[in-house]
């Protein structure tokens, strides 16, 4: 009962993270879009649409194009700052969705600057935020591979801090390390990517958006599953890590907030919200 009352209320917490994360990386695009002149006209639960009032500034349209990875490193900064504070410790709760919202946030802004240069086609359709970035500055790989390499540096650190303070929560010893650690991070993992997956498409997206959506949470979170295995199996907590224990009960408020939030995802953000 134990690990399945641990198990339940670490799906909740996870999924108020990553519908924070997905949700605020829309918004960022919309808000973004709004200071730079632009009309926010569109929310779903995968994308925002705007439109420009007069011309179209280039300026601006990189701004709200690539600026909504950089809002989820700030915030994945942020989290993790809190994270880390001593008084953070002793709600343990509260201190796994930092540790949720820190490992989403930091995969999702790294990933876009890590996998769009790559996959940048010279003279293509170019679907994806720094895709649009890249070919704003010319699309050459001296633009190309920096700009990868930050995010490769991101996401390794991301791979990292998720199974170095993942220890924050799971006992010292194993094999109980390893049993804990998959429910921590395997189980949010396997969960989480089945219910946006799932999502994709039975939403608006076109066919070929689909497989992007796949690609980017199979992928883009590989680190988060990969996570219990490196945590639980060799990976050590860093030294000084404060630890905090996740109640033994049924955290009925995570879970109601958590439903509320897959209510607003399925019936609100997925058919598309209007801005009049």
């Amino acid at each position: 009962m134990k690990k399945f009352n641990f198990a339940v209320n670490a799906l909740a917490i996870s999924f108020a993270a990553i519908f924070i994360k997905q949700v605020g990386h829309e918004s960022a695009h919309g808000i973004l879009a709004t200071l730079v002149g632009a009309k926010w006209t569109q929310l779903n639960l995968f994308f925002a649409d705007s439109t420009w009032i007069g011309e179209p500034d280039q300026l601006g349209e990189g701004i709200l194009t690539g600026g909504a990875a950089i809002v989820n490193i700030v915030i994945a900064l942020i989290a993790m700052t809190m994270f880390a504070k001593k008084s953070a410790a002793s709600n343990g709760t509260l201190r796994l969705f930092l540790f949720y919202l820190t490992a989403y946030n930091l995969f999702a802004g790294f990933g876009y600057l890590l996998t769009d240069p790559l996959f940048y086609q010279p003279g293509g359709e170019n679907l994806g935020d720094w895709k649009k970035i890249v070919d704003m500055l010319g699309g050459g790989w001296n633009v190309r591979l920096p700009i990868s390499l930050i995010g490769a540096v991101g996401v390794l650190w991301g791979f990292f801090w998720v199974a170095r303070n993942a220890h924050a929560f799971i006992p010292a010893e194993k094999p109980a390390r390893f049993h804990y650690a998959l429910l921590l991070l395997l189980l949010p993992y396997i969960v989480n990517n089945l219910l946006f997956i799932t999502a994709s498409t039975i939403g608006p997206l076109p066919p070929e958006i689909v497989p992007i959506v796949f690609i980017q949470y199979i992928f883009g979170y590989f680190g988060i599953g990969w996570g219990a295995f490196m945590s639980g199996l060799w990976v050590q907590a860093p030294t000084g890590l404060e630890r905090s224990e996740v109640p033994e009960s049924i955290q009925w408020g995570w879970i109601t907030s958590s439903v509320i939030l897959l209510a607003i995802s399925i019936f609100v953000l997925l058919p598309t919200f209007q801005f009049s």
